[in-house]
Formats: C-alpha cells, sequence, structure tokens
C-alpha cells in the first residue's frame, strides 16, 4: 500500500485516484506522479469516488488526510478497490512519460531528472533500448553529443561524457569524476535526441 501526497492540485478539479499494479495499491492524486508506473506495469486505474470511504468533512486543502490515507486504510482492512470507484482510461499520462519517435533512427525524450552528483537522468529506458554499448549512438543534449556507453562510473577517464543504465533502468549521462549538468549547462525538462545507427 503506498499514499502519494505531492499535490499541488489540491482543492482544484483534479481527480483522486487509485493505481492497482504489480500486487500493490498506490492511492494519490490524479497528476501525473504515477506516470512512472503506468509506464512499466500493468495496471488498473480507478477513480476515488465513493465518499463513504472519506473522512469527514473533507477539507478543500488537505485529501492526504480527507480522502487519500482513509481510503488507503479500507484497503488495507481488506475493503476490495472496486468498493472506492469506477475503471477508467483517462487518467493523466504527462508527455515525458516515454520518449517520441521522431525518424526511422531518431527519438525524442526529455531530462527527468539531474541528481545530487551531477548525472543527467533521461526518460530513455535501457529496456526500451537494449545494446546500445554494441550500437553507433548519439544522444544530444543541449551543444554536447554522447557517444559512449560505459557499464560503470570507472571506465571512462576523467572528464570524459559517456552514457550509464542508473539504478533505476533509466539512461544517465555522465562524466567521470565530475558532473554532467555543469558540463553540459542544461536543466530538468530540456529535451534529449537520440540517434541510433
Amino acid at each position: 500500500m503506498h499514499v502519494v501526497v505531492v499535490d499541488p492540485g489540491v482543492g482544484t478539479s483534479r481527480r483522486p485516484i487509485l493505481l492497482e499494479a504489480a500486487g500493490q495499491y498506490f492511492v494519490g492524486p490524479d497528476n501525473g506522479v504515477l506516470s512512472m508506473i503506468y509506464s512499466r506495469e500493468k495496471h488498473k486505474v480507478r477513480l476515488i469516488s465513493n465518499d463513504r470511504y472519506f473522512r469527514k468533512p473533507v477539507s478543500r486543502t488537505f485529501h492526504g488526510r480527507d480522502i487519500f490515507s482513509p481510503v488507503a486504510a479500507h484497503l488495507a482492512a481488506g475493503v476490495p478497490p472496486s468498493r472506492m470507484g469506477k475503471l477508467i482510461q483517462d487518467y493523466l499520462r504527462p508527455s515525458f512519460e516515454k520518449p517520441q519517435r521522431t525518424g526511422k533512427r531518431t527519438w525524442t525524450g526529455r531530462i527527468l531528472r539531474i541528481d545530487r552528483f551531477g548525472n543527467i537522468v533521461t526518460n530513455f529506458h535501457e529496456s526500451e533500448f537494449p545494446d546500445l554499448d554494441r550500437k553507433n549512438f548519439s544522444l544530444a543534449i543541449g551543444p554536447r553529443q554522447v557517444g559512449v556507453m560505459a557499464h560503470n562510473y570507472a571506465e571512462c577517464g576523467p572528464g570524459e561524457l559517456f552514457l550509464i543504465a542508473g539504478s533505476s533502468g533509466y539512461l544517465e549521462v555522465s562524466v567521470s569524476q565530475g558532473s554532467a549538468a555543469k558540463a553540459i549547462g542544461c536543466e530538468t525538462g530540456a529535451p534529449a535526441e537520440l540517434a541510433i545507427g
């Protein structure tokens, strides 16, 4: 059971949802915060509409306390998910969810985040682009091109830019003994272009 309360849209028309995936429940807002799960796992999404399971009165600004937590507690106590509301298909899927094919051998993706070491985490997942280490490829971020795939951080020389599969499976641009984000000068949300072959 997971409760997500990253919810800057609380009190607006955004909906509360229940995601069932990988044998687990995720209760939270329909604002895209669960989108990485949508893209990786078979799932069902329900609109949480049965206010019988809410804490009353429901505050306009505290859905974590009044909707998400009580619904999660009822699910944990054995209430079936079907009692929370109907299945929906129109839940929010942000555009960064997966890279878009833009040509026969090119894709446009995004920078998901920059970690505290300056590694640039893209939305290119290694499962979608296997065996890059045996292919001729180029990943462009800003003015820089990366064409080396490494299996670990010590494989490349100091200051050399390279691509590596991070612990979450997403491809990261890194620099040996430095910050790739500083070397390239980029920000979260910036485009990344992958060309293979």
